[in-house]
């Protein structure tokens, strides 16, 4: 019998210099730098007269076991419809972060990881805030990208490299948006996919 790959997804967390790797079959968004906080420290909704409040940002990386010649190609999309079933459509959304040059694809090395931040409670720093967003994607002038723009036939493609051995894959960086007026309770799961070719 020939062993062959092993994908897992993974939630990384902690500090920049040294994160932690949470294998994650689920993830919850939240309002601090919390691996699977169940009700813990949820998204606020943020009164009239504050634009936005954010979840803290996730970093999301595929690990690569097993055996295999080449792995590349890697494209995430959602279901097109979590800002109706999250937010009541125009009162929220999930972003995630993109590059000017993404010739390479829109992640970025697990090196870059860089722990989200924020006012724990309340509310994470946007993707691309000038001072305090992550220093991968706040000095690019392409905008977040609304995951319910993204399909099967036009993906965010996060890793273009050709992977032959054990390792990791480029993050993506996700994060919610909520605005004024949004509803408020613990949301229904929505099914985010990630994409690879495989060799």
């Amino acid at each position: 019998m020939t062993e062959s790959e092993v994908i897992t997804i993974e939630q990384i967390t902690g500090p920049s210099g040294t994160p932690v790797y949470n294998e994650a079959t689920a993830i919850r968004f939240c309002s601090d730098d919390i691996f699977a906080p169940a009700l813990l420290k949820p998204c606020k909704v943020p009164p009239v007269g504050v634009s936005a409040y954010f979840s803290y940002p996730i970093s999301i990386c595929l690990h690569y076991t097993g055996s295999f010649s080449l792995i590349n190609n890697e494209r995430f999309w959602g279901p097109g419809n979590i800002s109706e079933r999250w937010f009541s459509t125009d009162k929220g959304r999930m972003v995630a972060g993109r590059l000017d040059n993404a010739s390479g694809g829109h992640g970025f090395l697990v090196g870059s990881y860089h722990q989200g931040t924020g006012t724990s409670g309340l509310t994470g720093y946007a993707i691309k805030d000038p001072d305090n967003g992550h220093p991968v994607y706040k000095g690019q002038t392409i905008s977040v990208v609304n995951v319910d723009t993204l399909d099967e036939d036009h993906p965010l493609v996060v890793d273009t490299r050709d992977i032959t051995s054990a390792g990791r894959s480029k993050c993506l960086l996700l994060q919610t948006e909520c605005y004024p007026g949004a509803g408020h309770d613990e949301m229904s799961p929505v099914e985010l996919i990630f994409a690879v070719d495989v060799v």
